[in-house]
């Protein structure tokens, strides 16, 4: 009897001869065994999946999105199919493609744990952080022991804000993967956020014992020990992550706080100015360097500097008020006024811009406007936004 053309297949032995081909990583054996078995049997879909796997290591995505979706249409109940389509895909940053290829997988074979897994990253991609985190969670119950999705779910746990959550994550992973330098990393900088700084120092330790190369894990090593008052200790974190990663702008920013701190006030200056020649936008490294020239006496600088810093976050309430302190010693008493309740419509609970607003009302005479001002600051009265000052 003839047989009809979709009922004719490769044998056992070819398909067995292209997966070993295939596993063994002899890619281009594998490319034209795939092609010469999906032109002889062209309704046969194992040979296009193989062709899109393949194609895919070879750095022909494109190509392989089409030898892919070829697979599925011939068998579009083919989970592994559809999951490696979404892998593909999601390398090419087509989300929305890739998430309808998991979903479709999953609704084949709910207990697809990777499909769930690679799901979740394209949810969080899309911002679309609690889906991600349902998804992460139906992994993790259907593969446990896997590190990875650990990690993965306790960096969104970390994102919402849910911080003991993700410490138990981060910590499971951390279990289940002693050498996971990153999983430990990730531990400290939630426990930093949590106050726990002796933790997350020894949490910082270890991913650098385990990866001596982390230049991340150094800086934020760096930040806690300044957070404890070790400052001479978080000076050499500093530098050693400077030493690693040169042209991180914020790590030139950071040693820069050291310094201050420090009554380092010229090394601060290089620190900040290194900072900004790597990353001209950085806002926090322009009030930084003006709040260093103001302490060398250079006030005409510092006041470029924080002008600087509002032109790039015109929100930025710390850096109107630091202006403010500098313009009054300039002498200019209304435009400093001005930057000062332009902090404090930015940050309300602003007190120490208070403080200083009822200063500079003071010294312009409105001696009952500076007091009540002070007074605030000190949270005394209420006030009102409306009116930019209530006096009662």
């Amino acid at each position: 009897m003839i047989k009809k053309t979709s009922e004719i297949r490769p044998s056992k032995q070819q398909l067995q001869g292209l997966l070993e081909c295939y596993k063994e990583g002899r890619y281009q054996e594998t490319e034209k065994l795939a092609l010469f078995l999906s032109s002889q049997f062209p309704n046969h879909n194992f040979s296009w999946n193989i062709l899109s796997l393949v194609l895919k290591k070879t750095g022909r995505i494109s190509e392989a999105v089409i030898a892919g979706k070829r697979a599925i249409e011939i068998n579009p109940k083919d989970t592994k199919a559809l999951y490696n389509l979404g892998n593909t895909l999601k390398d090419l940053g087509r989300f929305d493609e890739a998430e309808i290829n998991y979903i479709k997988a999953i609704s084949l074979d709910p207990n697809y744990s990777e499909a769930h897994g690679n799901l979740a990253l394209i949810l969080h991609e899309l911002g679309r952080l609690e889906e991600a985190e349902v998804s992460f969670k139906q992994a993790i119950k259907l593969n446990p022991d896997y590190a990875g999705n650990h990690i993965n779910l306790a960096m969104i746990l970390y994102e919402l804000g849910k911080l003991e959550e993700a410490e138990a994550g981060f910590k499971k992973a951390t279990k289940l993967k002693p050498d996971y330098a990153l999983a430990h990393s990730n531990l400290a900088d939630t426990l930093q956020e949590l106050g726990k700084l002796e933790e997350a120092e020894a949490s910082y330790t270890q991913a650098i014992k385990l990866n001596p190369e982390f230049a991340e894990a150094h800086n934020n090593l760096g930040i806690a020990l300044k957070k404890l008052g070790r400052l001479e200790e978080a000076e050499l974190s500093h530098a050693q992550a400077i030493k690693l990663n040169p042209e991180q702008a914020e790590f030139h920013n950071n040693l820069g706080a050291i310094f201050q701190e420090l009554g380092k006030l010229e090394e601060a200056e290089r620190s900040y100015k290194q900072a900004l020649k790597i990353d001209p936008e950085l806002a926090n490294a322009y009030n930084n360097l003006g709040i260093v020239l103001k302490g060398l006496d250079r006030l005409e600088e510092a006041e470029v500097s924080y002008t600087q810093a509002i032109k790039l976050n015109p929100e930025f309430a710390l850096a109107h008020s630091n202006l403010a302190i500098t313009l009054k010693e300039l002498g200019r008493l209304d435009e400093a006024e001005l930057n000062c309740r332009k902090a404090i419509i930015i940050k309300p609970n602003f007190k120490d811009s208070y403080i200083s607003l009822g200063e500079i009302l003071l010294i312009k005479g409105q001696h009952r406007d500076g007091i009540e001002a002070k007074k605030l600051g000190e949270g005394y009265i209420s006030f009102n936004l409306a009116s930019g000052l209530s006096i009662q």
